[in-house]
């Protein structure tokens, strides 16, 4: 009986190769990612009780209206050319920093050098008017002038933030900030006008008096703190309902689209989200706390520095001038990356809710660990003296 010859099969036909990756690579498109379970170090409290979701496409965060004007679908004569003017597009890549250097310090009396002079000068102009010349300010006229301040304020904000970020660059610097997407850049650019004129509506409607004169007592500084700390407290329980109510969550999904944010973010919101920031919210903690009307403004004031601020990515030590140098001691004061951490993390679970303080985080555990701006890896040789090079953070 003949032995049969046969061949050795081979170990892959072209066929079959060409199958099986087409199969391998079609799988890979559309399976999502995985992510660590829900004890990730770092991460405590209930913000931690759910797996990490998959974080959003990066398309719903396109932003190229600023190379080509002409091919974008809003007039660039009206709103764009104000984006382009606050936005330092080639500054959104890195910075000097090396990710190992020691960090700087933005000091609570730069902060304060910076911020208090412009809160205070309305209120000096209101104060000479009606002392010196005897006139009272209705409640129409002082909010037009107040919100008019707003909006100047913001634009010094603005490019005071970008000369920081020229300086240290940002937290996780591997990736770009997000820009303003292309089909939300009218929208954003509104809200930032309803924004600073809507809360010196709160403030004028609940706390104005037009024959009140101007002033202030020394216990305003305390007021003022615990006024942030109850307005962070409105805010940590609204936004942590907002990630962990599911028919709450669609109100605020579009805010999270934006991982690396940039100070003009803070405001990209849905209508909803932003009705609750700027009325809701502030309503809640003037009617809880109420503040004579010029310490509300003052008040006011920095907490639009602080809530823009949060949003700025800097690497850089920033705590709330306010309320950092008192909640230090008790490692519950807030700094850039806190909030930068819940963007940059965090999805339909995060943490890190509080955009004042960290109390609230402390208290309910919903604290992430730090990863760049940790005490031990900050110079603190900054804060034992003052310089005027303070003011850029430098």
């Amino acid at each position: 009986m003949g032995a049969t010859s046969t061949s050795p099969l081979p170990s892959s036909s072209p066929s079959l190769e060409k199958s099986t990756h087409h199969i391998a690579r079609r799988k890979s498109t559309f399976s999502r990612p995985t992510f660590a379970p829900s004890s990730t170090p770092g991460l405590s409290g209930s913000a931690s009780s759910e797996t990490k979701p998959s974080p959003p496409p990066k398309r719903h965060m396109l932003s190229t209206w600023h190379r080509d004007p002409s091919k974008t679908h809003f007039s660039f004569t009206s709103l764009g050319w104000l984006a382009n003017f606050l936005i330092d597009h080639s500054n959104i890549h890195g910075g000097t920093q090396a990710p190992g250097e020691k960090l700087s310090v933005h000091s609570a009396i730069a902060q304060h050098i910076f911020v208090l002079p412009k809160a205070l000068i309305p209120v000096v102009i209101q104060y000479i008017s009606m002392t010196y010349f005897n006139l009272s300010w209705s409640l129409p006229f002082a909010f037009v002038f107040y919100s008019t301040v707003a909006t100047l304020f913001s634009f010094v904000m603005l490019f005071h933030f970008k000369a920081i970020t020229a300086k240290h660059g940002f937290l996780d610097a591997s990736h770009s900030r997000d820009g303003i997407p292309d089909s939300k850049l009218n929208g954003t650019l509104i809200f930032l006008g309803l924004t600073l004129s809507g809360r010196a509506l709160v403030g004028g409607l609940l706390a104005y008096d037009r024959f009140e004169i101007p002033s202030f007592s020394i216990w305003d500084p305390i007021h003022i703190f615990v006024f942030h700390c109850v307005l962070d407290f409105y805010f940590y329980i609204y936004h942590r309902a907002m990630h962990e109510v599911p028919w709450l969550w669609k109100y605020h999904k579009t805010h999270h689209l934006a991982k690396h944010p940039i100070p003009l973010l803070s405001i990209f919101a849905d209508p909803e989200q932003d009705f609750c920031d700027i009325f809701v919210i502030p309503w809640l903690a003037t009617m809880t706390y109420p503040l004579r009307f010029h310490a509300w403004w003052v008040s006011a004031v920095y907490i639009l520095y602080i809530e823009a601020g949060s949003h700025l990515g800097a690497r850089i030590y920033w705590s709330p001038p306010i309320t950092g140098p008192i909640l230090y001691w008790f490692n519950m004061e807030l700094v850039l990356e806190d909030h930068d951490l819940h963007h940059r993390l965090g999805w339909r679970t995060s943490s890190n809710y509080g955009k004042q303080t960290r109390i609230w985080d402390t208290v309910f555990g919903t604290k992430r660990e730090r990863l760049e701006v940790k005490r031990e890896d900050v110079d603190w040789s900054r804060c034992k003296r003052f310089a005027w090079n303070d003011l850029d953070g430098r």
